[in-house]
């Protein structure tokens, strides 16, 4: 602003710059005439003063001034640019942010909006910007926000890196938040759950710590039910992507909380928080949390995910044992419980071969051992008097040997105190060298008060591995069946391992954090894989091996256990779950699946035992604890039809699609075998949503009876070909749906023509 002399004002958001009022060409000064020395002027005029150097040179004082303006000028450019330019981001039309408001827009290259969201909440004034990544905020004593952005033209993918560092310290309660809308698009991955959806965001999560879990966790901590609907469950990886081609991976560094669609907000949120709630992320030190991810935007759900699983997860070493893909696996666990014997186990293999049934492997479940954590058999008179000769009988009736093992130690066993005195477990203390004897950081399960073993110490799993090898030579035990190992059972006090934990959910791997580099050419892209500790040290044991758990760990050579599910018929981790629970393992990269057992954990209903085993016969490997003689001869003729037809039929197909480019180390790309229907035709709305049906490869499609008491069920045929249906040789037009009679020994399965 201007006054009337064409001065600038004081207001000026730059400062106040006035130029200084004329002193007039004359004034008094020390050259008067009363000093003695005659002027040249007359009385009259005025005596001439010493002329100042402005007056003496006006183009030394123009010249100054005009570098004075210029100066100010600058100041205040660089005043705008780093603190008052506009708080917008825009990268090309595709990624859309505003600082103020904190609303983010992501489109995909054609430019058609894909995901909407809210980076950041409760933040304050507007912020100011900074000079980091390709856009950078900070809003003071808050956080700061650094977004970098990537455009790989040639695989039709854009990517932005987000990163939020919190700058208060801890008990200033501000915690980085992002939420994204997800009820425009159906979404995948993400955690197992206890009431399964498929797409996830037809489910609900609550914000809670997202690390691996146990859901059916029964009466421990002591206030909890006997079931925890809403924990995630034993596989928790930070996958998530949706039908429209977004895909989201987040760093390992966030000790991250995740809501999914919570009370029905259609809302996917992602907040990272130390917390000393328990089961939680334990503060290390003082560290602020950091929130980062990379949102990448595809074509749709198939070249996305193609694209974020090749650069942020691991190929498959090597392909599993084929007999549990061939023959159903049995376990004592469904039908005996913890009391078994000898006698139970030998009777029981024999049944399974005098009802004319197959088997690989007989799982010898829980209570074999005398203490929990000494690895060796309860050789009482009514328990297991001579496990050898047990184990040589079962090898006989041609079934190898697996038996269940834990990473807890009870403190009544004998291997506690070697472990305690070896400095084998998770400890309470940092490993002080004033004491003797590290204090052991005691846990609950589901069998007792036992130490955990500290799998970030390579002589504790030496040790542990030793005792396994013991029983593997002595014995002839072929190979482990592991139960637990979820980050939820580590110590509820803080706890110190071998190596610092920066996430519990690590327990299961070591390495450097994974970073996907958008500075970095896209073919000197490169993705530090971690490897898991406790799947690594375990899978070193056969490629029989099954674990319960996973995260990260989809390089390793073993089965992948699906949790038990309840005997029902629902989504209350009933029957209704499995389906949508096995896509879910697929797409995240666990392709050997053994599923729960067939019928559930407890003793189902026939109609439901036998639409469970029908199902179950179409998996790549078939479980069955509860057995069909115990109900009665018909149900036997059933599962006889259907191990035969898994074995002549399925077997094939999945071994097939176990050798081809989509598995192994060198596989070019990922695809599991157990495939949703839109997997092939991601641009099938229809397919995107169906939870009960799947593809088998690209090959097969089955569409079991999933509800009590039907003898029919709707089928959607995808895709624009034929499928033929193996009963009856019908066929049916990609595209439609149709009304498909289903006898209570059947199912609906067809071969695309």
């Amino acid at each position: 602003m201007q006054d009337s002399l064409g001065r600038r004002s004081a207001s000026s958001p730059y400062g106040s710059y006035r130029r200084p009022p004329s002193r007039g060409r004359y004034s008094t000064g020390r050259y008067s005439t009363g000093t003695g020395r005659r002027s040249h002027r007359s009385a009259s005029t005025p005596p001439r003063q010493k002329t100042p150097c402005c007056t003496r040179s006006r183009a030394r004082c123009a010249l100054i001034v005009v570098l004075l303006l210029v100066a100010l000028g600058l100041a205040g450019v660089l005043v705008w640019n780093f603190t008052y330019q506009p708080l917008v981001v825009d990268f090309d039309g595709l990624v859309h942010y505003d600082g103020a408001s904190q609303s983010f827009i992501l489109r995909n290259l054609s430019k058609y909006e894909v995901l909407r969201g809210t980076l950041g909440a409760d933040l304050g004034p507007e912020p100011y910007t900074c000079s980091a990544g390709d856009a950078c905020f900070q809003w003071p004593d808050r956080a700061s926000l650094v977004l970098r952005h990537r455009v790989l033209e040639e695989e039709n993918v854009h990517c932005t890196n987000v990163t939020w560092q919190a700058l208060s310290a801890e008990e200033d309660g501000w915690r980085p938040v992002d939420c994204f809308t997800v009820d425009s698009a159906h979404w995948y991955g993400g955690p197992e759950m206890y009431q399964q959806r498929w797409p996830i965001n037809n489910g609900s999560g609550f914000l809670q710590p997202y690390i691996t879990n146990d859901f059916r966790l029964r009466n421990f901590p002591p206030d909890t039910p006997a079931e925890n609907f809403t924990a995630y469950g034993n596989v928790a990886e930070r996958f998530f992507f949706s039908s429209k081609g977004v895909a989201i991976v987040v760093d390992d560094v966030t000790p991250l909380h995740v809501s999914i669609n919570q009370s029905g907000d259609g809302k996917l949120c992602f907040m990272a928080n130390y917390t000393s709630d328990y089961p939680g992320y334990p503060s290390p030190g003082g560290r602020r949390p950091v929130l980062q991810y990379t949102v990448c935007s595809g074509r749709n759900a198939l070249d996305i995910h193609e694209h974020m699983y090749s650069r942020f997860y691991g190929r498959l070493n090597a392909v599993p044992d084929t007999r549990m893909l061939e023959f159903p696996v049995w376990s004592t666990y469904a039908r005996y419980g913890p009391n078994i014997s000898e006698n139970t186990v030998g009777e029981f293999a024999f049944q399974i071969f005098d009802y004319n049934l197959t088997g690989s492997n007989m799982f010898i479940d829980d209570s074999w051992e005398g203490k929990y954590g000494d690895l060796t058999f309860n050789r009482s008179a009514f328990e297991f008097p001579d496990p050898s000769n047990l184990i040589r009988y079962l090898h006989q009736k041609g079934l190898e040997v697996s038996m269940w093992v834990t990473p807890f130690i009870n403190t009544d066993s004998a291997a506690f105190r070697e472990s305690v005195e070896n400095g084998y477990l998770v400890r309470t203390d940092p490993n002080s060298p004033s004491l003797d004897t590290p204090v052991p950081a005691l846990v609950r399960w589901w069998r007792g008060v036992a130490g955990l073993l500290d799998v970030t110490n390579p002589d504790a799993r030496r040790w542990y591995l030793s005792r396994l090898h013991f029983l593997r030579e002595n014995l002839t035990v072929d190979s482990f069946n592991f139960d637990a190992g979820e980050a939820r059972y580590f110590p509820d006090i803080p706890y110190y391992t071998h190596e610092p934990l920066l996430n519990p959910s690590v327990y299961r791997y070591s390495g450097t954090p994974q970073q996907y580099n958008l500075i970095l050419d896209t073919t000197t892209t490169i993705l530090l894989i971690h490897s898991s500790k406790w799947v690594e040290m375990v899978s070193s044991l056969g490629v029989q091996t099954a674990v319960r758990t996973g995260y990260r760990t989809q390089s390793f050579s073993v089965y992948l256990r699906m949790m038990e599910k309840r005997s029902s018929w629902g989504g209350d981790n009933g029957l209704r779950t499995v389906i949508p629970t096995m896509l879910l393992f697929g797409v995240l990269g666990y392709p050997f699946v053994l599923p729960a057992p067939i019928g559930g954990s407890e003793f189902p209903d026939k109609e439901l035992y036998i639409r469970w085993m029908e199902l179950v016969a179409f998996f790549p490997s078939m479980h069955f604890s509860v057995s069909p003689w115990q109900f009665d001869f018909d149900t036997v003729e059933i599962a006889q039809k259907f191990v035969s037809i898994h074995e002549e039929e399925v077997t094939p197909l999945v071994l097939q699609i176990s050798r081809s480019v989509v598995m192994g180390p060198t596989a070019a790309r990922y695809a599991p075998i157990i495939r949703p229907l839109w997997w092939h035709y991601p641009n099938d709305v229809m397919a995107q949503t169906i939870d009960d049906e799947f593809l088998i490869g690209d090959v097969m499609l089955v569409a079991p009876v999933m509800e009590q008491g039907a003898r029919a069920r709707t089928v959607y045929f995808p895709g624009d070909g034929e499928w033929r249906d193996e009963r009856d040789g019908a066929t049916y037009v990609g595209g439609e749906t149709r009304n498909i009679p289903v006898a209570l020994d059947e199912v609906a399965y067809f071969t695309r023509v």
